[in-house]
Parts: structure tokens; sequence; C-alpha cells
């Protein structure tokens, strides 16, 4: 009774929220990857609830409800939040840039192929107006992909659309929906989100990951800085039967999970935040020698954040740091269920109730084994292995709603933060449990993402085709100064050229230029004459061609 009486009440909400939104264009679309679909729509929204029931499917079954974001901060020293997530009726979010006509037919989901020119190229003209990158290859400001040589291919000389792995699903969206419409009521803050969904179909190791990026804008509409802010996935995973998943988590993945356990179908369901928001944090990630909290001129960096910009290479940020997250929470905590809105109040009103909630010792649907229960780490629910039940363990499944949570981080106007997320839905085989293939993909991910993704190849066939046969590996050190061994193996005998350019395409060294027989091979790049920046080393072997990036910081 309890059950049906609280569907009903969802259903009665969900539609007060629907009736109540403000009209606006909606555009939808079915990102398919392999066996795997995800549906999306132009605000946010992710999952069945973008689209329908056939939406969100691995090898034909369900491994999705609905996921979306919470994001807030402090303005003004008072807490504040908004969203776009569907199961927790949060709708905040307009199709378009601050201030567009949410009515306007442009701001739809933008679909580019990476194929060398295709039509879709041409298309992404439109979504450059509405802010979205590209490689300026030509170096003159404007997007405009013309083959220069008319060879048929992509050149580094010529421009190219912010694509990545096969396709990438772009669209933005504000937080620009009235403070009387929303579920908690406050003024919209010039929020824009540009997001961007793609996969890698062919690659061995993430044929069935789908990932995210998320660029948040702070227009400067409000304010110039927005402080103290925060970003938290919010994801109702339901792995066929929606009453019978476990959840866990892995924090040296930035990674939540859930699964089924082994006398049901054995899937699993990942989201791993594979790059979260940078922030300068005194004493982890600089030496605040001066004590204002703010990393100045002549302090010593502790660590580095590395930030991917897709085809605009990487941004390195001195005395920042981008690894870890705050924490790893399912919907349930030992008080009992607390809703999404309670929770949210929670984390962006007074974070400090955290630890009146988080206790591995008195959790009332878990359990601590083999160890003290006093050292578990509160803040990543349910840690433990669930394989060899050790650890902190979810023992109790239901339909869960699950939150990964970034540490605070400022919104500066003018520098944008971007989030990158991988969705990875793994079903068991004879060789592997799903939840050990999920984990070995969210490792690969997080790995494949800081030092291969996003390389300026001629395609992303090039580079994939033959990994066995050919292989480029990355060079180490990495970054560097001013030293790299960069190394290569050749299945036969090849006309082997490796050269290195600049971001803008020009060539700067050939270190080989020769036929050479098969096998291993390691070269070293001396860059003491060269400024500190981003290269691009490029190897072709025949028919083989790849490209990766490297960092001289000097």
């Amino acid at each position: 009774m309890k059950t049906f009486l609280s569907a009903i009440f969802l259903i009665i909400l969900l539609q007060q929220s629907i009736f109540s939104q403000p009209e606006f264009y909606k555009d939808t679309y079915l990102f398919q990857v392999g066996s795997v679909r995800l549906g999306m729509d132009n605000r946010g929204y992710l999952g069945r609830q973008a689209i329908d029931s056939m939406s969100t499917l691995i090898s034909g079954k369900q491994y999705l409800f609905s996921s979306g974001f919470l994001l807030g901060g402090k303005f003004q020293n008072q807490g504040w939040y908004n969203g776009s997530s569907g199961y927790s009726l949060f709708s905040d979010y307009f199709p378009g840039k601050v201030g567009s006509d949410p009515l306007s037919q442009n701001n739809k989901i933008y679909v580019v192929r990476n194929f060398d020119f295709d039509q879709s190229w041409e298309t992404w003209k439109e979504a450059v107006k509405l802010g979205a990158s590209f490689y300026d290859g030509d170096n003159d400001g404007i997007y405009n992909p013309r083959d220069k040589n008319l060879n048929g291919k992509w050149d580094l000389n010529e421009d190219k659309p912010d694509v990545v792995g096969n396709k990438t699903a772009w669209c933005v969206y504000n937080d620009g929906v009235p403070k009387n419409l929303r579920r908690v009521e406050h003024d919209p803050m010039g929020i824009e989100i540009q997001q961007s969904v793609y996969a890698f179909e062919y690659y061995e190791n993430i044929p069935t990951t789908i990932f995210i990026r998320y660029r948040i804008i702070n227009t400067g509409k409000v304010v110039d800085v927005l402080e103290d802010m925060k970003f938290m996935t919010a994801f109702d995973p339901d792995l066929d039967d929606i009453w019978d998943d476990f959840m866990g988590s892995a924090k040296d993945l930035n990674a939540s999970f859930v699964y089924n356990d082994s006398n049901k179908t054995d899937m699993a369901f990942m989201l791993s935040v594979i790059q979260p928001p940078y922030s300068f944090i005194p004493g982890v990630s600089f030496e605040d020698s001066n004590g204002n909290g703010i990393f100045d001129e002549g302090e010593t960096a502790l660590d580095n954040a590395y930030l991917s910009k897709t085809v605009n290479g990487t941004e390195v940020i001195k005395g920042a740091t981008n690894k870890d997250l705050l924490g790893i929470f399912d919907g349930e905590f030992k008080k009992g269920p607390l809703t999404d809105y309670t929770f949210a109040d929670i984390v962006f009103y007074n974070d400090t109730e955290f630890h009146d909630l988080l206790d591995p010792c008195g959790e009332y649907m878990g359990k601590v084994f083999g160890e003290f229960c006093g050292n578990v780490d509160p803040y990543f629910m349910y840690s433990g292995d669930p394989l060899n039940k050790t650890g902190w363990i979810n023992t109790y499944p239901t339909d869960k709603r699950i939150y990964n949570l970034t540490k605070p981080f400022r919104l500066e106007k003018g520098k944008p933060q971007d989030i990158y997320i991988a969705l990875i839905p793994q079903i068991g085989d004879a060789n592997s449990r799903a939840i050990t293939k999920a984990k070995h993909s969210a490792d690969y991910a997080m790995r494949f993402h800081q030092q291969v993704n996003y390389n300026l190849v001629t395609s992303v066939e090039d580079e994939i085709i033959n990994p066995v046969e050919f292989k480029l590996d990355q060079n180490y050190p990495n970054p560097f100064n001013p030293s790299t061994a960069i190394n290569y193996q050749l299945s036969g005998q090849s006309k082997v050229e490796l050269k290195i350019f600049d971001v803008l395409g020009r060539e700067v060294q050939t270190l080989v230029n020769e036929i050479q027989n098969a096998g291993s091979y390691k070269v070293n790049f001396d860059a003491s004459n060269l400024p500190s920046g981003i290269y691009i080393y490029q190897i072709k072997a025949d028919n083989f061609i790849q490209s990766k990036k490297m960092i001289l910081m000097k």
C-alpha cells in the first residue's frame, strides 16, 4: 500500500511539474553505441524521461530510468541550487543560450560525425553560433571546414568541429525558468551549460561506454564570480527489475554503480566522473604562504589540474586539482529514506549535517565486513567489494537514487568549468561478472580521457582499426622537460614517418623518415629549444596513422 501511494503521489507531482512548465522548443535524440541506447533532450534530461522506455537499453534490457544533475553554490552568503533531473522533478533549464527565445528551433540537438568533411560539419556552423567549440586549423578565428588541398582528408591546418569519438550530440541550455515555476524557488543565475554526448563504438575496451561533457558557463548576468559551487549527478538506475538493485562506490574511479545479486540477471551500471571541476585548495593543491586562500604568484604549486578541451588540446592549471570527488551517496541513510529535495537542501544549504547522516556503523541498509566500521570513509557509501563481501556493503536491495558530488569550486565569468562523465552499462558473461567489467571500463575510460581521448587524428578509425598490428604509445614522461621518449610498434616492414606538430598544425620536427622492419622502437624527443605548450606527435606507417598529444612544461 505504501509503495502504491508513493507512486500515485509521484505521478501527481510529475503531472503538476509538466503542466506548470512554460512552453519551449523540445528536441530529442536517441544516442546509440553498439547495443547501448541513451535518450536525451535539449534541456539536460537523459534516460527514459527524455524520450521513452525504449531509450535506455543494453542488449534489450533496461539499465537507466533517468539521469540529470543539480548545481548550486553561495550567492550573497546564501545557499542556492537548481537542476535538470526528471525523476527529481527539477526542471529549471530552458533550451538555448541565456536570454534566447526558448521557442526557437535553433535550440536543437546538433549531431556531428567523425567522417572527413561530412555534411554534419557544415551544419555545425549553426552550433558554433550558439557557442559550440571547433578546432581552428587555419587560425583565422572563423569556423570554415574546407578541404584546402582537395585530398579528401582532414589535415591539421584545416578547421574541424568539436567532434569526439564516432559522433557527438551537442546542445546548450540555460537556467532561465522563472522562479515561481521551479520546485525550489530561486531566481535564474545566468548559467549556461553546453552538453556533449559522445562514444567510441569500435574501441574494444569501452564498447558500451557513453561519455558526457558538461561545460558550465557563468555568463556574468547576475554576478561575475559564483562561490562554493558544487555539481551533483542525480541518477535513478533501473537494472531490468527496479526493486532488486544494490549500490556500491569506487573512490579511486570517482564512480558509483548498481548491480544485481548473483541469483538474478548479472547486470551492472556505473557512473564515473572522469574529470571533476578544478579548484584551488590550500595545503592540498598549493602552499598558501600568506594564508589568504588564493594561489598567488610566487607560491608553490603542489598539484596541477589537467583540463581536456577535446580538439583544442589540454589546458594545464598550476596550483589547482581536479582528481577527486567530495563523496558518493545513496538516497537512503541511517535515519531512513531522504527525498532528493531534502538531500539537496543539506548539500547546498547546510553540508555540516552530513555527519549526522553518514555512519557506516549505524547505516540501516548496509554492513561493514572484515574491518572496523569506524575506519571506513563515510562519504563514499558502500565502498567495499561486493564480490568478495569485504568492506562496506549494501545488504538491502531496492529502487536506487544515487549522487556523485564534486568538491567546491568557483565559477568565474569567462572561465568555464568542464566536467566529464562516463556512463557504463554492462552485462556479465562466462568470463567476467558485470561489476568487474564495469570497473575495468571505468578505469580505462579515465586513463583514455587523460592520455588518448582527444588527439587530433585524421579520423577515429585511423586510431583504432589495427590496435594490435600497429601501436603508438603515449610519450613518457608526460608532461616533460625538456626531453621525452616515444615508443611504437610495427607488425611488418613499413615506410615510417614520425613528426612533431604544434597545436596550429605547423611541423616542428621530423624524428623518423625511413623504411623500418617489424619490431618495437623507441625515439627520444629533445624540446630544449621549444617553448612550453601542447604538441602533437604523429606516426604514419603505410596505411596506419595515429596522433597523440604531449605537454612540454618548463
